[in-house]
């Protein structure tokens, strides 16, 4: 038996020695016309919104060379024997990891350029040193090749991925100074990080100068080192170019983890398509069980366009899965203990919900192996040890933190608007709470079938499918447990779902691995096309109206109980088939992912069909009412850009806080676009996300975002410049805050005419006025 006990059916002896026959020509030909694809998408999709092809290439490559080569070689050299499809995926979470590990000398030294030494030295230790030139072109068993329809599959899914992104996103994303724009104020936010991670490992409140910041900012560092590697903009980089890099590398991550849970009992290769086909379902077409309206908290693929840790967290889960995997099941040496630090590391920056939910999940293994065993799992304990390890050393400034969070159970059920209802009338909060969180498991079904895979024979022996069921089992009890501002806890949940929908599409298969074709076609095909029924018939139901007290909240609740009663007389009809006929039957598990995928696909096609349609026409898609408030004009634009290209010394005072920019008592301060626009320090911007505006409501009630300024002496005396302006503001402002230029937006209040006598005017538009001060 295995050193956890659960493993012994993961290996099969008989398939190890045997080694895979070379690709001919022809095929290798067709690998490199596949993935040549998928670099052409990479550049098209963000030529297509405006960035010029030759930068767009530029950052592919620079990509390639200095994340992906580099991780990938380190990871055959760590790792034991795998697939392409693990080092290509897992290689490029490790590739990141890498690099910023480089990249930290080369800032402290001053320039962030030099983190290419890391790249070029890896190159010349692979060609140099014999036991690492091996690397460059391994010896595969039969058991890890990698066959050609994989490659051709997963390219295909990787190309469908970017132009989902494509179509449903970055259409909306013009470029900064390209025009009028209204993206989300967390894309600035994002960018303001950005901007400072170019230059320095000191990070500090974007807009509130001089105060020191704790935020998990390796994901914004990833992209302003790549930025700077590739000579692109890093606006370009933060808006189009790393998400659309990073896309990939999700789909990549998932068929890698995917293969990984496959395991290597010689079904791996048989069954290759798994990978391509739950990368299709979270990242080109993500299918949950949506029937009717109103959606109750759809989270698609959890790839939040505008949420560089959450996009990176979510792909770095997958790759320290991809280790902690191989350490489980006994395969893995002292390099494999070596990537899994480093990305434990590299967790610990990204997004603080990432090891919480491993430690869970590693506690969770730990028990089941004890319970097995009746030994205590060492390599599990000293898992969970480093783990802990990490997140004491989150307490560092340069591995970042958050803050914030509180235990509330089921706070998320706020979202929904039936909650709502209740919530403000104080009438049946229980009961609609109890109907609204039954309504978002039915939703999520898809994601959560793979935590069945403990029950079954043939899989409940490994330790891996213990491994991503607790992991998926922990982030989505820690969305219903933790309140964080902003609803944030939702991205406990976010960071697994690639890994849930994986886990589904891996349990499902590897249950029916003994069964003939001729037992599977007939139910297979019966309940997908039931479920294609349904999910047809159900874009069809009339809208619900979930004020109305008296059905609303359950209304919703028809369309499921109609699937539920189809597919149970399509499970009883085969199983009595199958008893009359001698045949066996095919697994529960199997025949609910495959009707829950059929029944929601039609309403993920639905939505697809605005945004392609649109593309198609070359028609700019109609804005929600939710973003109609975040206009920043293209003249406020050219304003922030004019002041980055001018001014390199002091802070800016401005009077932008709010969204919409017009300032107003408890408005939305989460205007962070002067400052991602203009790379200087704010004496005061908008203060949502600062440090002391941290919880989710204060004591009136108010959001954070909607809550006075924590800093009323920077308010007034910036409101004070602007507005009525006079000697004692302007010296305050200047020997306090450094302050030396005056951004003034018409947009946001009244622009006083004295102004001119402290500053002079540098800079007009019809939106903007920036005045250089004066000394005092």
């Amino acid at each position: 038996m295995s050193a956890s006990g659960l493993s012994q059916t993961y290996r099969n002896p008989d398939v190890g020695p045997e080694r895979d026959a070379p690709m001919g020509l022809a095929a290798r030909a067709l690998v490199a016309g596949c993935w040549l694809t998928v670099a052409a998408a990479v550049v098209a999709v963000p030529v297509a919104v405006g960035v010029d092809a030759v930068p767009a290439f530029v950052y592919l490559l620079t990509w390639v060379a200095s994340t992906t080569v580099p991780g990938v070689l380190v990871w055959r050299a760590l790792a034991a024997p795998s697939s392409l499809a693990e080092e290509i995926g897992f290689g490029n979470v490790t590739g990141i990891a890498l690099l910023l590990l480089a990249w930290v000398p080369a800032v402290l030294i001053g320039d962030a350029t030099l983190t290419w030494w890391w790249p070029v030295t890896a190159l010349v230790a692979f060609l140099a040193v014999p036991s690492l030139r091996r690397c460059w072109r391994p010896h595969r068993s039969l058991a890890h090749r990698t066959p050609l329809a994989w490659h051709c599959a997963t390219a295909l899914v990787c190309v469908v991925a970017v132009g989902y992104f494509y179509v449903t996103e970055l259409r909306m994303r013009p470029l900064p100074g390209s025009g009028d724009t209204r993206v989300h104020p967390d894309l600035w936010f994002q960018q303001s990080l950005v901007n400072q991670l170019e230059h320095t490992l000191d990070v500090q409140q974007p807009q509130v100068v001089g105060e020191a910041m704790r935020y998990h900012w390796f994901a914004n560092a990833d992209a302003a080192t790549t930025a700077q590697l590739s000579g692109v903009p890093s606006m370009t980089v933060t808006f189009v170019l790393w998400f659309v890099v990073l896309g990939v590398t999700m789909v990549l991550a998932a068929a890698a983890f995917a293969r990984r849970l496959m395991g290597d009992d010689g079904t791996a290769g048989r069954y290759w398509w798994v990978g391509p086909a739950g990368a299709l379902f979270v990242a080109g077409v993500p299918v949950v069980l949506l029937l009717g309206e109103p959606r109750q908290l759809a989270i698609t693929s959890g790839f939040m366009a505008v949420s560089p840790s959450g996009v990176l967290g979510l792909v770095v889960m997958l790759g320290l899965s991809g280790a902690i995997i191989e350490l489980l099941r006994g395969v893995g040496g002292r390099g494999t203990w070596a990537l899994v630090v480093l990305l434990m590391a590299l967790s610990v920056g990204t997004k603080p919900s990432n090891l919480p939910i491993a430690i869970a999940a590693l506690v969770a293994v730990a028990l089941v192996q004890y319970v097995r065993t009746r030994r205590l799992p060492m390599a599990t304990v000293a898992l969970v040890v480093v783990a802990l390890v990490m997140i004491g050393a989150s307490s560092f400034k340069l591995l970042g933190g958050s803050s914030g969070s509180a235990v509330v159970a089921f706070d998320t059920l706020q979202l929904d608007p039936a909650m709502k209802v209740a919530v403000d009338d104080n009438d049946g909060v229980f009961l609609v709470g109890t109907g609204v969180f039954g309504l978002y498991v039915w939703t999520q079904l898809p994601r959560l079938l793979g935590l069945l895979g403990i029950a079954y024979r043939r899989t409940r022996a490994d330790i891996g499918i213990w491994w991503s069921s607790a992991v998926v089992f922990a982030g989505w009890c820690a969305s219903w447990l933790v309140q964080q501002p902003g609803y944030s806890q939702r991205y406990f949940w976010r960071i697994v779902i690639v890994l849930a929908m994986i886990t589904s599409v891996v349990v499902a298969v590897r249950v029916v691995v003994p069964l003939r074709a001729r037992d599977l076609a007939g139910p297979l095909l019966t309940v997908g096309i039931a479920g294609l029924a349904v999910g047809a018939w159900v874009l069809q139901w009339p809208e619900v109206d979930v004020s109305d007290r008296a059905t609303g909240p359950f209304d919703r609740f028809l369309p499921y109980g109609l699937a539920l009663a189809v597919f149970a007389a399509c499970v009883v009809g085969w199983r009595l088939a199958a008893r009359t006929t001698n045949r066996a039957a095919v697994p529960l598990v199997t025949l609910a992912l495959v009707f829950t995928l059929a029944a929601g696909a039609p309403a993920a096609v639905d939505d697809l069909r605005t945004p392609v349609g649109h593309a198609v026409a070359d028609e700019p898609l109609p804005y929600e009412d939710r973003d109609l408030p975040r206009l920043v004009t293209e003249a406020e634009q050219d304003a922030g850009l004019w002041l980055r290209k001018h001014a390199d010394d002091g802070s800016v005072v401005t009077n932008v806080y709010c969204v919409p920019t017009r300032y107003e008592h408890e408005c939305q301060a989460t205007a962070f676009w002067v400052n991602a626009l203009s790379d200087l320090p704010m004496v005061l911007g908008g203060w949502a996300y600062t440090e002391a505006d941290r919880g989710p409501t204060d004591r009136e009630g108010l959001s954070y975002k909607r809550r006075p300024p924590p800093y009323p002496d920077r308010f007034g005396l910036s409101m004070a410049m602007i507005r009525d302006p006079d000697a004692s503001v302007a010296q305050t402002l200047w020997s306090t805050y450094d302050a030396r230029w005056i951004f003034a937006d018409v947009r946001a209040t009244e622009v006083s005419p004295r102004l001119a006598r402290y500053a002079d005017l540098v800079y007009r538009n019809d939106d903007v006025s920036i005045y250089r001060m004066h000394r005092p």
